[in-house]
């Protein structure tokens, strides 16, 4: 039983994949290879898990859909919308659409393009933006949730180090060498306290080589 246990913990990433990359209908040889790698290192399951079960959700930084896709399969009463910069890979993360209505991508890069929400989603996204850019989206974000409503940011600590140093690797050959902005745990919650936001803050221990940090934020009533 023990070791069923485990198998099963372990295969849990490849049971979402396998759900979610059925909804493409046409992948490349690239999507093909970086779906099920973008399963394996991230969280996705812990993560959605901590974002409310209905409302209007939005994904900042979608990229191809993958976890607003998940939001939305896991829960019938969220209506997710996705938004990226990059109308490539929303072009791909809209062709996952179908026929259903509670999800739909768009391309934007301003938060004033945003609809009043009861949620916003961050997955590894803040670490990649100027810290000027980043304390405005923030303040932005907390205008734009109704009171009461919640930000969920999946993150990268500075500590274990070796992890650190491993995403740093990671993220300088997926950006080809763009710079990182990352902050530590007690950075990211200043940061966020002082926007206006109760914060509480979980590291999410898990096997793989990078140091995931998750923050439930919430927007006082």
């Amino acid at each position: 039983m023990f070791v069923k246990a485990i198998l099963s913990r372990r295969l849990s990433w490849f049971d979402d994949y396998a759900e979610i990359v059925r909804l493409y209908p046409r992948l490349s040889p690239w999507g093909r290879l970086y779906f099920p790698l973008r399963f394996l290192n991230c969280p996705f399951r812990r993560v959605e898990s901590a974002v409310p079960k209905s409302g209007v959700v939005v994904d900042i930084g979608c990229g191809y859909g993958l976890f607003a896709n998940l939001l939305a399969m896991r829960s019938a009463a969220r209506n997710v919308v996705g938004y990226d910069i990059d109308a490539v890979r929303i072009n791909v993360a809209r062709s996952s659409v179908g026929g259903r209505k509670n999800i739909a991508f768009d391309v934007a890069d301003e938060i004033e393009t945003l609809p009043s929400c009861d949620v916003v989603t961050l997955l590894d996204v803040l670490h990649h933006i100027a810290p000027d850019v980043r304390l405005r989206l923030l303040q932005d974000i907390f205008q734009t949730l109704r009171s009461g409503g919640a930000l969920v940011i999946k993150d990268i600590d500075k500590i274990p180090r070796f992890k650190y140093l491993w995403n740093y690797l990671h993220d300088w050959v997926m950006t080809r060498g763009s710079c990182c902005y990352y902050l530590s745990n007690l950075e990211m919650c200043r940061l966020l306290e002082g926007i206006g936001f109760v914060v509480a803050a979980e590291p999410l221990k898990t096997r793989d080589p990078y140091p995931h940090i998750l923050y439930r934020c919430t927007k006082p009533q």
